[in-house]
């Protein structure tokens, strides 16, 4: 059954009336006073049918076909309020065209996360589809065609790395099957495995002594007396001191006990899917980083956040600046800078805010040059962007590290189920921006549900409180979705794991193996619970109203197994999986000094000031600084708004480390 509900848009238009639909679909019937109460709740009015003679349709979907995340948070909703939860609810934008109008319409969409249907007869059919039962849920891919393999599924692995693939399969003595070969290039994508900087270079044929990662752990290896953990977990961990803590007790009583907590620090960049689509990019960016502070040691608590930008020129429209002339093409499904600056912000922004840790500080940068010899090649700039999401938090310390796995113990995941999404994200992260396959870049869409981590997150504060914290060792989903977070977590005790596909919670039927398996749905974490804290973990979940199942097992046996439906997608042994695929070194020539000639004319002092002030490192950034409520938590001493009437003058961001401190502990320029 399906039922649908209209809400009229504010845009007016002659010849064109925009609407949002609401699709409610049920297997079965709805009663009336049900459907009532459904049409007060979103503000909609219920419909016998949507279409009216003498006007042609267009309408805009969100890409999936269902369970956008406005979606999963309307259905909460509704199941707080209403008697009846066998059911789906979706939204979409209906476009009534009068057929006087003789152009064609085409709604501005975002491709990435959206779909445009543009004929009333395709409308029909698209609500009227059924999905073909997928009988085969993964395929063997020959041991010859993994190179025509790793360009079809935009893998991204090196030729040493197929090589190092065949000899793998040949030792087994079978086919590697696509799931295997999606597993194995997202958990040794540069994302996850940090190709470039683990990687040995040379500079004019002369190898250095040290990996760029090398480099950076140097400092830590020289000044490290307060660094507890450090390029080791999900954050770095940094001493504290002892301080009043608010917790609940075993009574869920409010409480204020001494606690020696510690500070932990976390930065990522999420560039590739700001590329595409700024403002989900953004958004589940600072989702991800969020969820790496919370999966840090046996669980911890995020506390504030950060954002920064990197573009190239902006190219305001009808607002070009002198230096921005000559700018340089993107390609087309990559949006420009000027795109970018006005999405992401808001994204990443209204993300911090509803999951209720304030973003309050961070940067923003432009730069793009052609050299002055003109060189084809020696064009700079970020067409592809620096998105960089971080935070700081703070954890107990008897949690600082993870617990050894035993045989035995529950592999459970928490948060949200799995969507059709995010399919490739690792390995597309590890391409040039515009050289993938269009279709590839759009299938590692990711979606944001801020509500959902926020229930992670109390489930996960709720395990620290207690004396006997049930969770064992925990990690975050991210990038490469379940086939990277499982057979970490299992491999940094040295364990395996035996792994149920038809036990993970799917929001789209029919998914395939490596749908289910490799998608980067957002908001959930893998948990090792031992077994006699399993009905513990399962109430706190309860009581949170938080999404959990469990999927599997920890094993002895250093070998991962997946079956689904009575088969087996995967079965390897651990050392092959995270075993040490080749890394392809770097070579790197320095550049040619250029001699020129000092003949340049400059432009007035009064003029140089001008364009000084109108960069956009130098010039006002309150954009940027008004879009998020720094008042979330009540644990921000202070922001960049303390001028004049909320004047953002400021370049500091303090927050309160203890509920009974007048000064801050964390001190942050911005």
């Amino acid at each position: 059954m399906q039922y649908f509900f209209r809400k009229n848009s504010t845009e007016k238009d002659k010849y064109i009336n925009k609407s949002y639909i609401f699709k409610i679909s049920s297997t079965t019937q709805i009663n009336h006073e049900t459907l009532t109460k459904i049409s007060s709740i979103i503000d909609a009015k219920l419909l016998n049918h949507i279409f009216e003679p003498g006007f042609n349709y267009v309408a805009v979907f969100y890409r999936s076909g269902a369970n956008s995340p406005w979606s999963s948070k309307t259905k909460d909703i509704l199941d707080s309020c209403i008697d009846f939860s066998t059911y789906e609810i979706e939204r979409f934008s209906l476009f009534k065209i009068d057929k006087k109008y003789k152009k064609k319409i085409l709604p501005d969409y975002d491709p990435m996360i959206e779909i445009l249907i543009s004929s009333k007869s395709m409308i029909n059919k698209y609500f009227d589809q059924n999905k073909k039962i997928n009988k085969n849920n993964f395929k063997y891919i020959p041991i010859k065609q993994l190179s025509l393999a790793n360009k079809k599924m935009g893998l991204a692995m090196s030729n040493p790395e197929i090589l190092y693939l065949e000899k793998i399969y040949k030792s087994l003595k079978r086919n590697p099957t696509d799931v295997e070969l999606m597993m194995f290039s997202q958990i040794n994508s540069e994302h996850c495995r940090h190709k470039i900087f683990n990687s040995t270079f040379h500079i004019d044929n002369k190898k250095m002594n040290k990996t760029l990662f090398q480099m950076i752990k140097h400092t830590n290896t020289n000044n490290n007396k307060d660094i507890v953990s450090a390029y080791s977990d999900n954050s770095s961990i940094i001493k504290g001191k002892t301080l009043n803590e608010l917790t609940i007790n075993n009574k869920r009583k409010y409480q204020i006990k001494k606690s020696p907590e510690n500070y932990i620090i976390k930065a990522e960049t999420h560039n590739h899917p700001t590329a595409i689509s700024p403002y989900a990019g953004a958004a589940t960016g600072s989702g991800g980083e969020i969820r790496d502070e919370g999966a840090t040691g046996r669980g911890s608590t995020p506390k504030v956040g950060f954002c920064g930008y990197t573009l190239s020129n902006l190219n305001i429209p009808n607002h070009s600046k002198i230096w921005e002339k000559n700018s340089f093409k993107y390609p087309t499904r990559i949006k420009n800078s000027f795109e970018i600056i006005i999405e992401a912000p808001i994204g990443a922004a209204r993300y911090n805010n509803e999951f209720g840790r304030p973003n309050i500080f961070g940067y923003f940068r432009t730069y793009e040059q052609k050299r002055i010899d003109q060189s084809k090649d020696s064009i700079y700039g970020y067409h592809k962007p620096i998105m960089i999401a971080g935070g700081i938090g703070y954890i107990n310390n008897k949690y600082t590290h993870k617990n050894k796995l035993k045989d035995g113990d529950v592999i459970a995941i928490l948060g949200g189920p799995s969507f059709r999404i995010g399919i490739g994200g690792g390995a597309a992260s590890s391409m040039q921006s515009g050289t993938s396959d269009i279709d590839l870049d759009y299938a590692s869409v990711q979606r944001d549900n801020a509500e959902i981590e926020r229930r992670c997150q109390e489930v996960i504060n709720a395990c620290t409180y207690k004396q006997n914290n049930p969770i064992v060792s925990i990690h975050d989903i991210g990038a490469g979705g379940l086939c990277n977070a499982v057979p970490e977590i299992v491999n940094d005790s040295k364990m395996g794991a035996r792994v149920y596909l038809d036990d993970v919670d799917v929001a789209e039927s029919n998914m395939s193996s490596l749908e289910i398996w490799c998608n980067e749905s957002q908001e959930r974490y893998v948990l090792i619970i031992s077994k006699e804290n399993l009905d513990e973990y399962k109430n706190i979940c309860m009581r949170e109203n938080c999404p959990t199942y469990i999927i599997g097992n920890v094993t002895s046996k250093k070998h991962l197994i997946v079956s689904h439906q009575n088969d087996t997608p995967i079965d390897l042994p651990m050392k092959f999986l995270l075993g040490k695929p080749p890394i392809v070194p770097i070579e790197i020539k320095k550049s040619k000094n250029i001699k020129h000639n000092n003949n340049f004319s400059y432009p007035s002092i009064k003029e140089s000031i001008k364009h000084v002030l109108q960069l956009p490192c130098v010039s006002d950034k309150g954009f940027l600084i008004t879009i998020g409520d720094r008042s979330v938590t009540g644990l921000v001493s202070r922001d960049q708004l303390i001028g004049p009437e909320q004047v953002p003058v400021s370049n500091i961001a303090i927050t309160k480390s203890d509920i009974n401190s007048n000064y801050g502990q964390v001190l942050t320029v911005g």
